[in-house]
């Protein structure tokens, strides 16, 4: 089931640092401790959400975040998504497939017209 994460609070960084934990990990070594970047990520996620142009979804299985993705709309009707994450253990079983189709049918509706993504073929399944 799609979700929009419209508030940043303790339990959305939580689970954010779940579902983007290989990102986070590669981040972690620029930062003086996990409580900076923690700190800093949700200031970066607030200031994200709060811009009209700028969204944060996540796919959910059985109210578990199995992945997520950053739409940004870069001129009137015209998205990009990044961000595109799947939990490690949650892969090859179409739940990005299925986020990438929520979040197209959800601004479509918005009155969207062109949505790009960049997907390596190594992730897709």
């Amino acid at each position: 089931m799609l979700e929009r994460i419209e508030n940043v609070n303790e339990q959305v960084i939580k689970k954010m640092f779940l579902l983007y934990a290989e990102s986070m990990a590669d981040m972690e070594g620029k930062f003086k401790n996990r409580d900076e970047m923690e700190a800093s990520y949700a200031a970066f996620l607030k200031e994200f959400i709060e811009n009209p142009k700028q969204m944060v979804f996540v796919e959910t299985v059985e109210k578990q975040w199995v992945c997520g993705l950053r739409a940004v709309e870069s001129e009137p009707g015209k998205w990009f998504f990044e961000a595109v994450e799947t939990r490690p253990g949650q892969r090859n079983r179409g739940y990005g497939k299925k986020l990438i189709r929520h979040v197209t049918e959800f601004l479509k509706g918005t009155g969207a017209k062109k949505i790009d993504c960049i997907i390596g073929k190594s992730n897709l399944s």
